[in-house]
């Protein structure tokens, strides 16, 4: 049986310390819930998707200048077609302008940066 390539939708790091009241509180963190990966040790982000054929994400959640950009930069490491849903995502922002910079960095490597209205 061949495999067909699909999409992804990717959630990263909903827990309980990013939202309102958390150790990391994003204080709007709570907005994208309806709508882990920390480099520290192997989350499956790349065996699963290769197994799954799996050519094209997105990504969306807490924090964009942390997890969300490590998962998109190596989402595009393995060769992913990705994009960041921007306005489904909260950064943390602990120098101003750490979210432009995270954004920028995701499009020097062909990251797409989206809007949800947008899907």
């Amino acid at each position: 049986t061949e495999v067909q390539p699909m999409n992804a939708l990717i959630l990263v790091d909903i827990q309980n310390d990013f939202m309102p009241g958390g150790a990391l509180a994003k204080p709007d963190g709570h907005d994208i819930v309806p709508v882990d990966n920390g480099h520290r040790r192997a989350t499956g982000l790349t065996d699963y998707p290769r197994e799954q054929s799996v050519t094209g994400a997105c990504v969306y959640g807490v924090a964009t200048g942390y997890c969300v950009k490590c998962t998109c930069l190596d989402a595009r490491n393995e060769g992913v077609e990705t994009s960041i849903i921007v306005d489904a995502c909260r950064g943390v922002e602990l120098q101003i302008g750490d979210v432009t910079a995270a954004v920028d960095e995701m499009q020097s490597v062909c990251v797409n940066v989206i809007r949800g209205i947008e899907l």
